[in-house]
């Protein structure tokens, strides 16, 4: 497995990756991840298998899973930024000091053999360096997803605080997000 920058040829793997990961009412537009691509591609990354046995099978190595993220000015004190589908040209700032990672999925086939550790540590560890004036990364859950939330966690994130019914959910009428906060450094 190895990690690679998103290109615009990767978009339809990507989009498999999100039908597949995402119930249908959160689940990203096209236009969404080619806005995120044209606005900051050192902030879209790839996993790749690009294993012999995987190319023999496929004629090509499989987009595993991917990684979005835009460069903020600062932690935002109010709510409103958050938005599924929100324009990254109006928020991503080159200069800010607040990475906020937008999406991240992995392939159901890959879910669960420890790869989503290595590889958010490996795009976060990339993007980080990159641009050392980062000093703060953000995202924000559904507290329904109780695994990727256990991941941020053991990666040192904590919670900020909770947007009340943020996100659909097949479970209930709507399921809080959870904003969570990591320090760089």
């Amino acid at each position: 497995m190895k990690i690679f920058p998103a290109k615009s040829f990767d978009i339809p793997d990507i989009l498999k990756i999100e039908h597949a990961a995402f119930i249908p009412a959160i689940q990203e537009k096209q236009a969404t991840f080619e806005e995120r691509l044209r606005v900051f591609p050192e902030g879209f990354l790839l996993l790749s298998d690009n294993s012999p046995k995987t190319v023999l099978e496929n004629g090509k190595p499989l987009t595993a899973g991917y990684f979005t993220s835009e460069i903020w000015p600062c932690v935002p004190k109010t709510d409103n930024i958050f938005m599924l589908g929100h324009s990254a040209e109006k928020t991503h700032d080159p200069n800010g000091s607040v990475l906020y990672f937008s999406s991240f999925a992995l392939l159901p086939a890959f879910q669960g053999k420890k790869l989503a550790e290595p590889f958010l540590t490996g795009c976060l560890d990339s993007i980080c360096g990159a641009f050392p004036q980062i000093k703060q990364i953000i995202l924000l859950v559904n507290e329904e997803w109780h695994g990727a939330k256990h991941l941020y966690e053991k990666l040192g994130f904590k919670e900020l605080r909770t947007i009340k019914d943020f996100f659909p959910s097949l479970k209930k009428s709507a399921s809080d997000g959870i904003v969570m906060l990591k320090s760089v450094g």
